[in-house]
């Protein structure tokens, strides 16, 4: 068998197993939201499904993160036009809550916030949203994970992730 003729099968079975896997991924039930109570800045716990019945977008975000601070008036703007249609921005905070707080009222946050590093991080590893920050998930009205983003989003990426939700009753 020539070089060439290895390389092509080696190729070929790298593929198939590829296809494989993904087929697998996509197999996979949806993820649910997790039971995690988090602490909102007012020492509320709350969980995901503390909003269950709206459409949320849950932005995982730090302080410290600066295409996380970019993207926090964009987020503000969006909760203020999107409330009459049933969407709630959540905000889970990579700090501790004092830092959150002061962040939130410097920015005029006007959606909820919830910061514990620990608790927000055990939520983003059951929701296998990835470690860099920020991290957006879409979550639709029945609580499945519509759309995922990594990195700063604009708001028309937000708005295109919403999109076929909004059209849903």
């Amino acid at each position: 068998m020539s070089r060439r003729t290895a390389s092509w099968l080696v190729g070929l079975a790298l593929l198939l197993a590829g296809g494989g896997l993904i087929a697998w991924l996509l197999m996979t039930p949806p993820l649910e939201l997790p039971d995690v109570a988090i602490a909102d800045l007012d020492g509320e716990p709350k969980t995901l499904e503390s909003w269950a019945g709206k459409i949320r977008v849950v932005n995982f975000w730090a302080t410290w993160c600066k295409p996380c601070r970019e993207e926090v008036p964009m987020l503000i703007a969006a909760q203020r036009d999107l409330t009459d249609h049933d969407v709630q921005i959540i905000g889970l905070a990579m700090d501790d809550a004092d830092t959150a707080a002061r962040f939130a009222q410097e920015y005029e946050i006007n959606y909820p916030v919830l910061a514990d590093t620990s608790a927000v991080m055990r939520v983003q590893d059951q929701l296998r949203a990835g470690q860099g920050l920020p991290v957006t998930l879409v979550v639709d009205r029945r609580g499945r994970i519509e759309a995922r983003a990594v990195g700063e989003i604009t708001r028309e990426d937000l708005d295109r992730m919403l999109a076929p939700l909004l059209k849903q009753p």
